[in-house]
């Protein structure tokens, strides 16, 4: 499968992970930077372009890897890339920032279902992740009962991991209610992230799972299951990104940057392992460039498909609107059509968090 990447900003990790992998070829790079396209695919010896169509016309990929920052629009990749055939696309997250963002792509990605569409939340294919599915599959911790999960980190970055990492606990449905508070306005400034400064959230999930969720700029305090002290002791990289699962018949911890680990009833054993981001991002974006091939070859579920990072979002805009109006969110403010919130009603929350007028 050949492959096109674009953002040499942030695309150098995905381009590398191709050559890493059987049966997929990186063959070009595109950037509206030449300097920097025609330096990095220089290196790597390949075709670089600064117009996308161009590349899409000249190498007619297979992937479309579109690692962008979230200031530009997802939807320049989609159209263009069906009218090549392109079997699969891989969006940065988040994959939208604002409703209207969000309502644009979701009809392209729809209206285009012959294309894979890949969100890169890469934490489900690094070792721990694979870890918890594999023990929720074998019911080895019980019916689940509370899920905790933690950021320390802007929304609309850090925010959709954490999102993200608690509907794979839940099992990747919709919660029945989200019950949410949010504060702050400096992010919203920042073009890439428009977002609240901190948000706090519990969701109840089918099955009465009870999920917390608190992403916030300030470092949030988190429970050690293990005491075990992490490779990096500052308490930016020791609270960047955490889940604790608590089920009937055992508990399932991670910390980013710490470790993790699990313990069940029937095992008197605490099994802990390292955890650490610069070691482990590498290899799950190998492990989550590769799914896309047996996902197109052979049907495959890819575990960062679209509609998970849809729902994921869906959720988040979810809390902004349990924040806006006051009130717990309920399965029925979960049917569609109707965005779970509207353009104006994010304006609006938005103004109220930084003081400014629409």
């Amino acid at each position: 499968m050949r492959a096109l990447v674009v953002g040499v900003n942030r695309g150098e990790v995905h381009a590398l992970a191709y050559r890493e992998i059987d049966d997929m070829e990186l063959v070009a790079l595109c950037d509206l930077n030449q300097e920097k396209v025609e330096r990095l695919a220089t290196n790597m010896g390949v075709r670089w372009y600064t117009d996308y169509e161009a590349a899409l016309q000249g190498e007619l990929p297979d992937i479309v890897h579109a690692v962008t920052s979230p200031a530009v629009p997802r939807t320049l990749w989609i159209e263009p890339a069906a009218k090549y055939h392109v079997k699969a696309i891989v969006l940065e997250k988040p994959y939208a920032l604002t409703p209207a963002e969000k309502s644009l792509v979701d009809k392209e990605v729809y209206d285009h279902p012959e294309i894979l569409v890949v969100v890169n939340h890469q934490r489900r294919y690094m070792n721990f992740a694979i870890t918890l599915r594999d023990l929720l599959k074998k019911n080895a911790l019980g019916e689940i009962r509370h899920i905790y999960a933690q950021a320390q980190g802007e929304i609309m970055e850090m925010g959709t991991h954490v999102m993200d990492l608690v509907l794979m606990a839940a099992g990747d449905v919709k919660p029945e209610s989200i019950w949410a508070t949010v504060s702050g306005g400096k992010t919203y400034s920042e073009n890439h992230l428009k977002c609240p400064d901190n948000l706090l959230a519990e969701m109840v999930f089918p099955e009465r799972i009870r999920a917390t969720v608190e992403v916030g700029i300030d470092c949030v305090a988190k429970p050690d299951l293990s005491g075990i002290q992490p490779k990096h002791s500052d308490e930016f990289h020791a609270n960047r990104c955490s889940i604790y699962i608590y089920g009937g018949l055992g508990y399932f911890w991670w910390r980013e940057y710490g470790d993790y680990g699990y313990k069940t009833d029937n095992d008197v054993h605490l099994y802990t392992f390292d955890s650490d981001y610069q070691d482990d991002d590498p290899p799950a974006q190998v492990k989550l460039t590769e799914a896309i091939k047996f996902a197109v070859k052979d049907g495959i579920e890819h575990q960062c498909e679209f509609r998970k990072a849809d729902l994921g979002l869906t959720c988040l805009f979810g809390a902004y609107k349990s924040a806006l109006m006051g009130i717990r969110l309920t399965e029925i403010d979960f049917l569609e059509p109707r965005p779970i919130l509207t353009q104006d009603e994010w304006e609006i929350l938005r103004s109220q968090l930084t003081g400014r007028l629409r």
